[in-house]
């Protein structure tokens, strides 16, 4: 009866023939449907025995995989365990060739993968690292807020207080939203930017950055 409805309750005292019913039906199913049976006890010894009378039933031992606390698999069945079978494939020749290759392939996508994350995770702050950004962007040349002038020819600029100022000074003070020194070539367009739209364009910049 217990096969002819979707859902069924073996019940009786012990010594019965509970769990020899249940291993009797799971043979049945097996051989006759193509569904994947799923085995669910309420103790690791309970699961184990079962284990055991499905395979003394004919269940091929290669279509069981015991899933659960690998240190209380009983040692018949620990064969059988998940963490076992991943780490002991019965594999032939052929496939060994072809699985060595699928794992270094897969080794590779995961370096790649592992690259790509940590680099999606960085987020470009530095001058050195948006300078050659802003070349390509621009056509080989940096904006002109970028450029400070006379520095041409090894001299260098000094702000008002006598501090020395070069491209990178440049972009830490636009970022911070301060305003434009004198000595930049345009003192207008990206500096005429909000502190909170200067952030908006920097995120946009990683943004290409990221798709290049």
């Amino acid at each position: 009866r217990c096969l002819k409805s979707r859902v069924a309750l073996i019940q009786g005292p012990p010594g019965t023939g509970k769990s020899f019913v249940g291993a009797l039906s799971a043979k049945c199913i097996y051989d006759t449907t193509q569904e994947i049976i799923l085995c669910v006890c309420y103790t690791n010894h309970a699961l184990d025995q079962f284990l055991e009378h499905i395979i003394d039933m004919g269940i091929p031992s290669d279509r069981v995989v015991r899933l659960g606390n690998s240190k209380k698999v009983n040692k018949k069945i620990e064969s059988l365990a998940l963490h076992n079978i991943q780490n002991k494939p019965n594999f032939d020749r052929a496939q060994k060739v072809i699985w060595g290759r699928s794992k270094a392939r897969m080794e590779e996508e995961k370096k790649d993968i592992q690259e790509g994350v940590g680099k999606l995770k960085h987020s470009p702050q530095s001058w050195q690292e948006f300078y050659p950004f802003l070349i390509e962007k621009y056509d080989g040349s940096l904006p002109l807020e970028f450029i400070l002038k006379g520095n041409e020819g090894g001299f260098v600029t000094v702000t008002k207080k006598n501090r020395a100022l070069d491209q990178a000074g440049l972009w830490k003070m636009w970022k911070k939203g301060e305003k434009a020194p004198t000595e930049v070539r345009n003192c207008k367009g990206l500096w005429a930017l909000t502190p909170s739209q200067r952030k908006d364009q920097v995120l946009e910049w990683i943004k290409e950055m990221r798709q290049d």
